[in-house]
């Protein structure tokens, strides 16, 4: 018999239809379907694991071919709730690991990412540069004009950040008003570039008049050295010795 849930590659490609709750639905159906030819004008219901009537009412029927269409009917509303169950699995992954305030990647999205990165570049070559950055004057920003405003200031760096950027790189919040971007392929050139535009950037937003408060950052940057192991953390200290150091420059020019 054609059993089009089971062959059809759209459905039996997602890994939520190879889970036991799903194997228990599908069971259902067809049980259902069938125990219409043994019990006609009855009616029959699928309840999904949630409780709910998921697959809808199975329809009686006196012979096979009433079965088969039964069976049917209730492989679309099959077919729905895998989708919104996929939906459902997706959205709550992605939410793992997005910021919420600004809509970047959080700590947890950047370390996984920019990890499978690196052991891309380890395995094929590469260049990879990770950059370190934090608002200067974060703190004023929230005590005189409040932690609203605040939230306003971060979310316009990161706004910044991702038009700086090109869509392959990972940019993230890592909290506060700490920000990492970590730009693939990324030669000298690249690294000039990127903090180039950022500066252009940040600058012509400071230009417009009605600003009550200027937006700026100190970045410290760390290469990709496969000699130094290129591991993620350690990339990470060296990259916020840098952003130190740049800050000490900046005190002593501004002392």
């Amino acid at each position: 018999m054609f059993v089009p849930a089971l062959v059809d590659r759209s459905l039996t490609d997602r890994p939520v239809l190879r889970t036991p709750a799903f194997a228990l639905l599908l069971a259902t159906a067809l049980l259902g379907a069938f125990a219409a030819v043994s019990a006609p004008g009855a009616e029959g219901y699928v309840v999904g694991p949630d409780g709910h009537v998921a697959l809808g009412r199975l329809l009686a029927a006196g012979t096979a071919a009433g079965a088969v269409v039964a069976l049917l009917r209730s492989y679309g509303t099959l077919r729905h709730a895998v989708a919104l169950r996929t939906r459902a699995e997706a959205e709550a992954r992605a939410a793992a690991l997005t910021d919420e305030l600004t809509g970047l990647y959080n700590r947890r999205g950047f370390r996984a990412l920019a990890e499978h990165q690196l052991r891309i570049v380890r395995r094929n070559g590469g260049d990879v540069l990770l950059l370190f950055l934090d608002l200067n004057r974060f703190k004023p920003i929230n005590d005189r004009y409040g932690h609203a405003e605040g939230d306003r200031a971060l979310c316009e760096m990161a706004a910044l950040l991702r038009a700086t950027v090109r869509d392959t790189d990972v940019v993230a919040r890592l909290g506060g008003d700490e920000f990492a971007v970590l730009v693939v392929d990324a030669d000298d050139a690249t690294e000039r570039a990127v903090i180039t535009r950022l500066a252009r950037a940040l600058a012509q937003r400071n230009a417009v008049p009605e600003r009550r408060y200027r937006l700026e950052a100190a970045i410290g940057a760390a290469r990709f050295d496969d000699d130094r192991g290129a591991e993620l953390d350690e990339m990470l200290q060296r990259a916020d010795a840098a952003l130190y150091a740049s800050k000490r420059q900046q005190r002593l020019q501004t002392a």
